[in-house]
């Protein structure tokens, strides 16, 4: 098992970060581990997403997204072989002034076939890194 959770304060209101983490499409654009993205479907504030990363090699896995809008966006694992669950989401919270505290957190089960490396690699250094992504990009898109 592997569980990050990681807190920053950006620069943005609610509205505008979650804007930024429902839009799917636009992941490879500015995340860098991610390679592509398929909007498998899409109803209301639920999407099921196939995506593809790259971590030490090209893996895919299939996430069911459940967004409350401007407060949350949360995820459990649909597919994968590499993954024996993902589950985990974004917490938005207003701190009124213009700048929300966005959590990430994530609690990923990988297959006993994964190598360490991979395993590594997913918890110290991608899950943090993103973190930091959706921040610099919900501030590009939206400066002060």
């Amino acid at each position: 098992m592997a569980v990050a959770t990681r807190s920053v304060i950006i620069n943005v209101t609610p509205e505008e970060f979650y804007s930024v983490v429902a839009d799917f499409e636009s992941y490879p654009e500015f995340c860098h581990d991610v390679d592509a993205i398929e909007v498998v479907s899409r109803d209301g504030d639920s999407a099921r997403v196939l995506f593809t990363i790259k971590v030490v090699k090209s893996i895919q896995y299939t996430l069911d997204l459940v967004g409350k809008p401007n407060t949350e966006l949360k995820w459990t694992l649909h597919s994968s072989k590499w993954f024996k669950h993902n589950n985990g989401g974004w917490d938005i919270k207003d701190l009124g002034d213009g700048r929300i505290e966005a959590t990430y957190g994530v609690d990923v089960g990988l297959g006993v076939f994964v190598p360490r490396a991979i395993t590594k690699r997913i918890v110290e250094l991608t899950f943090p890194a993103m973190l930091n992504q959706f921040k610099k990009r919900a501030e590009q898109l939206f400066p002060k």
